[in-house]
């Protein structure tokens, strides 16, 4: 069986959460923190890598752009390297067959090509990308054996400029049902997390949205980050814009971002997990909201696509609106009608945990490896 390695890249947000929760009261030796971190589930954590584990495939997780995890890992090995060079010695030391590329704008391209240069064991490497991207990043996309992405337009997309690439639908992880509480304790009628980003092909029209819905739709709680809040800004300025910025009602509500177990508790504990997708995504359904939200047992409520029907059986497993003014509408209405409300977060949850998790994912991804490396 091949050896396999995910280099993830998390969100800062998320590496800080991460920090504020485990304190850094013991001192953790490198695997300690590494189990810690993949506890709280952020992203796609090691949801991957516990299930490629079930076939046999030794897998390993690296958080390229962790300090904290990368410098730990440094220290016990005795190494006095930095960034790439230190993932390259991560990579040399572990002999993967296989390594998926989480952040492939990162790791693309001709800095792809020297990793599989001074790391010879690597066979098949593997790509992710479900956002805008620019010529240069679809070109440096080509040096992977394969890109992996959530939805039909960027597939479509990806294809027209040559890229290799698959569709493989984001998922929940069941095993996260295990590290949340499951009461029927309610907080918030209906809850948004997520980026409010304006740059083109963004979040603009869900910008619109919750400013439409601030006041409108009952108790609408934000979880979430603004351009002006994100680290790598920096991306994606050159797309700002011109003329478009936040209500001051949206600044003043929006709280302080959720992720992993924080998230699921927030949406477990919210009568309605309101979702709208990037607008790179045009008609196509596939963010991970779909499945987190249902899988945790909430009630989804979500931006109407051309696909979202083979996802979810709509109006029984999960809702959907057109319009903003469709949105308030399904809004009260599953806040009055709470039987129906909680028959069909029973049902989307069902859905998911029988054909939108992790275990599924793993064995399309393990038949698409397998299909590169023979055998």
């Amino acid at each position: 069986m091949y050896k396999f390695v995910k280099v993830t890249s998390l969100y800062q947000k998320a590496l800080t959460s991460w920090s504020n929760t485990e304190k850094r009261g013991a001192k953790l030796s490198y695997s300690e923190a590494m189990d810690s971190i993949n506890y709280q589930a952020y992203g796609w954590s090691d949801f991957y890598e516990s299930e490629l584990g079930k076939f046999g495939v030794e897998s390993t997780q690296i958080i390229a752009n962790s300090d904290f995890h990368q410098q730990l890992w440094a220290q016990e090995n005795q190494v006095d390297k930095s960034g790439l060079d230190l993932l390259i010695e991560q990579l040399k030391r572990l002999k993967p067959d296989v390594v998926l590329f989480e952040d492939s704008h990162t790791y693309g391209g001709k800095i792809l090509e020297q990793i599989k240069i001074d790391v010879p064991s690597i066979k098949c490497t593997v790509g992710f990308n479900c956002a805008p991207c620019s010529p240069s990043a679809l070109e440096g996309f080509k040096a992977f054996n394969f890109v992996l992405t959530c939805t039909l337009g960027f597939k479509v997309e990806m294809e027209k400029a040559g890229v290799n690439t698959y569709l493989i639908n984001h998922a929940f992880h069941q095993p996260v049902l295990d590290r949340i509480q499951l009461s029927n304790t309610v907080e918030h009628d209906t809850v948004f997390v997520g980026g409010i980003f304006l740059g083109t092909d963004f979040h603009n029209r869900r910008r619109k949205l919750i400013e439409n819905l601030i006041n409108k739709a009952g108790s609408l709680t934000i979880y979430g980050y603004l351009n002006e809040s994100i680290s790598w800004k920096r991306k994606i300025t050159n797309s700002i814009i011109p003329g478009h910025n936040y209500s001051r009602g949206l600044k003043r509500q929006i709280r302080t971002p959720k992720f992993g177990l924080e998230m699921y508790q927030v949406m477990r504990d919210s009568k309605i997990v309101l979702n709208n997708h990037i607008d790179a995504v045009k008609e196509y359904a596939g963010n991970m909201r779909l499945f987190e939200a249902t899988g945790i047992g909430s009630c989804l409520l979500t931006d109407n696509k051309t696909n979202i029907r083979d996802l979810f059986d709509v109006g029984n497993e999960i809702v959907v609106y057109d319009s903003p003014a469709d949105c308030v509408d399904k809004i009260r209405w599953l806040l009055d009608n709470e039987k129906e409300r909680e028959e069909i977060a029973v049902a989307g949850q069902k859905r998911t945990l029988k054909e939108h998790t992790f275990k599924e994912r793993a064995v399309q991804l393990h038949q698409l490896i397998i299909g590169v490396l023979g055998g």
